[in-house]
């Protein structure tokens, strides 16, 4: 049987930062604070976004420590414009693939191993020459009344050898505390799930977190309405 301790002890310590990433004046929207999310593929790939793009960049060891200034988008070696803004990105699982979420309310779909510059880099880690991935393969337009701030690939185990992720996609509507399943090759809202404080309220757009592990099929939301997960 376990008991339940009678005294708690509270443990911190200091952590200061490894990098710090310097991304003044280039924000689109006060509420969308720049967006950094490590890709999938390997380690040391972040891809960061600050309204107008998302940058995947490779870090090095000997990077540790410093400052790094991206206002100029000068240190990125996969550059992806988004003329209509980027309220949300991600990756699927694998890496093979990037949804973002424009300031329109499209999902916009990149099968990033199509191109094969790309590829080559997702194979061997090594890229010749920084690159540009101009066009979305799929766009698709929600519907206007659910006003989309978030999006995550929802991964699920597939029997086709050659599908390497499902095409489905979690979109969040704060404002209106909905969230919406996204079948994108379908181009179908698949199902809508209302989180416990929903109500009509008219609230500024604001990103709220979205993880889904498809391991355990675990959803973690961090609903800053609330301030809860």
């Amino acid at each position: 049987m376990c008991r339940k301790p009678t005294h708690y002890s509270l443990l911190t310590s200091s952590l200061d930062y490894l990098i710090r990433i310097k991304t003044t004046g280039r924000k689109v929207d006060e509420f969308f604070p720049p967006i950094a999310k490590w890709w999938p593929r390997y380690a040391n790939c972040l891809a960061v976004c600050t309204g107008l793009a998302v940058c995947l960049y490779v870090f090095h060891d000997t990077q540790a420590g410093q400052n790094i200034n991206i206002s100029g988008d000068k240190e990125h070696a996969v550059f992806i414009p988004v003329a209509t803004g980027v309220r949300d990105f991600c990756f699927s699982a694998d890496g093979t693939a990037l949804a973002v979420l424009d300031f329109h309310g499209d999902i916009l779909f990149w099968p990033l191993c199509s191109d094969p510059a790309f590829s080559e880099f997702y194979d061997t880690s090594r890229l010749k020459q920084k690159l540009i991935l101009s066009n979305p393969a799929i766009k698709f337009t929600l519907p206007l009344d659910l006003n989309p701030c978030s999006i995550q690939f929802m991964d699920f185990d597939t029997d086709d050898d050659k599908t390497s992720f499902t095409p489905l996609f979690l979109v969040g509507s704060s404002n209106n505390r909905r969230l919406h399943l996204i079948d994108l090759s379908g181009g179908t809202v698949l199902q809508e799930l209302r989180l416990p404080s929903y109500n009509d309220e008219n609230l500024p757009l604001q990103n709220f977190s979205m993880i889904y592990t498809k391991e355990k099929r675990f959803l973690v939301i961090g609903y800053n309405l609330s301030n809860s997960i």
